[in-house]
């Protein structure tokens, strides 16, 4: 943020008649435009080009980068304490939709496919119906932590997590994990 500049009309630039056209567009407040792009602050009547770069330099903004890719975007965090930008935020959307997900339920974790789901168990156990399952069927996997409420995908996050993932296949392999998943979703 620019020294003193804490409202939309404390922006260098900026007159009373902008500030009512940049409110009727929805940017109410310093904040709003915090995470606007300067293309689209130009869509707005009355903001050139010039003014809406003026006014991204002074906010900042799109300081945030991709939990999962690390790419700039314009998010902010909402339900997590990660952004993420629209591709990653496809890709998971996707892969809740079509593969298996893995999602805090009460205290434990439960394992979602197709509708179905399995647990509530712990997160390692969870993780290990996941991660059959994945690739039993050959479907992608996601992953939402609750401790940060983050979102990984399953190879990534087990691929990030070394240790997890040993207890994961060691898991797999001293249990009826598979008969378990087949049982399920056979």
């Amino acid at each position: 943020m620019a020294p003193g500049v804490e409202q939309i009309e404390d922006i260098s630039g900026v007159q009373e008649a902008h500030v009512e056209r940049l409110n009727g567009a929805g940017y109410r407040s310093y904040e709003d435009l915090r995470y606007v792009s300067a293309d689209e602050l130009a869509d707005v009547e009355g903001i050139s080009l010039a003014l809406a770069e003026r006014i991204k330099a002074e906010t900042g903004g799109g300081e945030y980068t991709c939990g999962r890719c690390g790419e700039p975007t314009n998010e902010s965090p909402s339900e997590s304490d990660y952004a993420y930008c629209e591709g990653c935020l496809e890709k998971f959307r996707r892969t809740e939709r079509d593969g298996v997900t893995v999602e805090p339920s009460g205290q434990a974790y439960a394992v979602k496919y197709r509708g179905e789901r399995l647990g509530p168990c712990s997160q390692t156990k969870a993780l290990a119906y996941a991660y059959y399952l994945s690739g039993w069927k050959s479907i992608p996997g996601v992953f939402k932590y609750r401790g940060s409420r983050s979102r990984w995908l399953l190879d990534e996050y087990l691929d990030t997590h070394p240790s997890i993932k040993s207890d994961v296949e060691d898991l797999q392999r001293l249990s009826a994990t598979h008969k378990r998943v087949e049982q399920v979703w056979e």
